[in-house]
């Protein structure tokens, strides 16, 4: 689409033409995500108002038992932490589509992977998930952005974790084709082939029952995606419906 302006100078007319669709479509994505972020809230503020309203009627007839009253603020503490999780992702989505510059960097990329499997032992051991470092030696220095690099992965092991049930979960990094491929392999329950093509779109959750038992806002692989896109690189998925999931991407190896 194009707007158009005329100027009346001596002698006959200026015109400018300005294309304007580059921010049509940027407005209408931004609508479009307002839309669904207001339906997105509006869930679980009704079923937090839904449970404290309970709570008020059965108190004002004392007759709230020490198990009713567990239920219930236990269901509005659920939906709190869902909310508080929204409000996260988006402030992530904020500040990565702020933030336009990609500062490459030479950084030790093992200690990297080392810190991310040290911090998220404690959560794999409390499912009874073995969780495995596999990095060969000869991996060390990498040339990319190490904070984007650092929030990628996590984002991918922490995702690894959440929907494995038994079994285990492996970090890793291996050179292939002349570049660094970091991996998160993992024994949890898979991916529809129908889901695979969608599972980076905002706010999207499958509708296998099984991923609907785990809390998620449908925001982290999108994040991960756009993070992924700023270190000049893509998510690449190999996953079988309850045989477990492998994610994985490239970065530059440093050869100084």
């Amino acid at each position: 689409g194009r707007s158009m302006s005329l100027t009346n100078l001596d002698g006959g007319f200026l015109i400018r033409l300005k294309d304007v669709t580059t921010r049509k479509n940027i407005e209408d994505e931004k609508d479009e995500f307002l839309s669904v972020i207001s339906h997105e809230l509006r869930t679980p503020l009704a079923a937090i108002e839904g449970t404290i309203s309970n709570a008020q009627l059965i108190a004002q007839k004392m007759d709230l038992s020490k198990s009713r009253l567990d239920t219930i603020l236990n269901s509005a503490h659920s939906q709190t932490l869902y909310l508080s999780q929204i409000v996260h992702d988006l402030s992530e989505l904020s500040r990565i589509d702020t933030n336009s510059k990609n500062i490459l960097e030479e950084f030790n990329l093992k200690e990297v992977l080392e810190g991310i499997y040290s911090s998220y032992q404690e959560k794999a051991d409390q499912k009874d998930i073995q969780f495995n470092l596999d990095i060969p030696p000869k991996i060390k220095l990498a040339n990319s952005n190490k904070l984007y690099v650092q929030e990628l992965t996590q984002n991918l092991v922490e995702n690894a974790i959440k929907y494995t049930k038994e079994g285990s979960v492996t970090l890793g990094a291996k050179i292939k084709n002349g570049q660094i491929n970091i991996f998160v392999k993992d024994t949890g329950i898979g991916i529809n082939k129908s889901d695979i093509g969608k599972i980076f779109n905002k706010f999207y959750r499958s509708e296998d029952y099984r991923t609907r038992e785990t809390n998620g806002t449908g925001l982290g692989l999108y994040i991960s995606s756009k993070l992924a896109r700023k270190i000049d690189s893509y998510i690449n998925v190999k996953s079988r419906i309850n045989q477990g999931s492998e994610f994985s991407f490239n970065i530059n190896e440093d050869r100084q």
